[in-house]
């Protein structure tokens, strides 16, 4: 039991050392994330003239050389999804009951958080004009191998299935981001729209700025409070204490794990050490009558371990039995 559990903890402890190692897509150092969280059923076009209005205030502030916003910051799990069609294409149909992962996002969130723009170019913030969207490298792949997506029209409105398709045109493609720190695996197909054509009432911003982020939390709040001086739900962290925060159950597991696994490494050891010096005892009258008779002192000392040894080798059998 004990090695069974010496196991998992290792093996989990590899995995969360994985999760840190693995790239997340952007970068932290020098960003500010504030939230402002308007109620649901707020009306969009005062939406849409709240996130023009923290932006271009954020934006003004000296020292912050560039803003956006997202739906959700990365790394915190959680997403918009639904499965899409693709313009004169008929998907298969795990392609096409499969859900992606849909984001709103400002055209200079990208540049802000650090996300590299890998082919043709971000979406516009206008309210008028085409629809267009940006997909990430893992869309890309999974539903254009081998082909081109930019220049493809898709649709993720359930209502188009049956009948006036409202499509969306791939302008850009953008890296991959984790948004999920507690998933090593894969990151999933997202799509990315315009703040101004998608309605959500959550709103995340990041501002990079020179020097510590700390250093302007308090200008970025004075800016909020005339913007939207309302507003219930604010916060403002270092998208740095965003990655920590992210981490924090998994690293509780391990640490948990890893100390149940050595306290119990620990209890099969005092009580193996018990049950041999309690067969030691048991035994000393044995031991003097085989000296007495001729053995040698390490024939003894073999055969008393051995008997430990025998047990503790069964033990670890049945631990890698259970362990794979």
């Amino acid at each position: 039991l004990s090695l069974v559990l010496l196991v998992a903890a290792t093996l989990l402890a590899r995995s969360f050392l994985e999760m840190q190692r693995g790239a997340p897509g952007f970068r932290a150092a020098n960003v500010l994330a504030v939230s402002l969280h308007s109620s649901w059923g707020t009306d969009a076009a005062k939406l849409q003239t709240l996130y023009a209005r923290s932006l271009e205030a954020f934006a003004e502030l000296p020292g912050v050389r560039s803003v956006g916003v997202i739906d959700r910051l990365p790394l915190r799990g959680g997403t918009q999804t639904q499965p899409v069609l693709v313009a004169g294409r008929d998907l298969s149909p795990e392609l096409r009951d499969s859900p992606v992962g849909r984001r709103m996002a400002s055209t200079g969130y990208f540049a802000t958080a650090g996300i590299p723009l890998r082919r043709g170019r971000l979406f516009t913030d206008r309210p008028e004009g085409p629809l267009e969207v940006v997909v990430n490298e893992s869309f890309a792949r999974r539903y254009f191998p081998g082909g081109d997506p930019l220049g493809q029209r898709i649709s993720f409105d359930k209502a188009t299935r049956a009948g006036g398709a409202r499509y969306w045109e791939v302008v850009g493609i953008i890296g991959d981001v984790r948004q999920n720190a507690q998933k090593e695996q894969a990151v999933p197909p997202e799509i990315y729209t315009s703040y101004v054509r998608t309605y959500w009432p959550l709103a995340e911003f990041v501002l990079r700025v020179d020097g510590d982020p700390h250093q302007w939390i308090t200008p970025a709040r004075e800016a909020a409070a005339r913007v939207a001086p309302d507003l219930p739900v604010q916060k403002f962290e270092t998208m740095e204490a965003v990655v920590a925060d992210s981490y924090t159950e998994p690293r509780l597991h391990s640490w948990l794990l890893g100390g149940f696994a050595l306290t119990a490494l620990l209890l099969a050891a005092i009580g193996l050490y018990g049950v041999l010096a309690s067969d030691v005892a048991q035994r000393t009258r044995e031991f003097g009558v085989r000296l007495a008779l001729g053995a040698a002192p390490a024939a003894i000392s073999k055969l008393t371990l051995w008997r430990g040894l025998s047990v503790t080798l069964v033990g670890l059998a049945a631990g890698c039995a259970g362990a794979l």
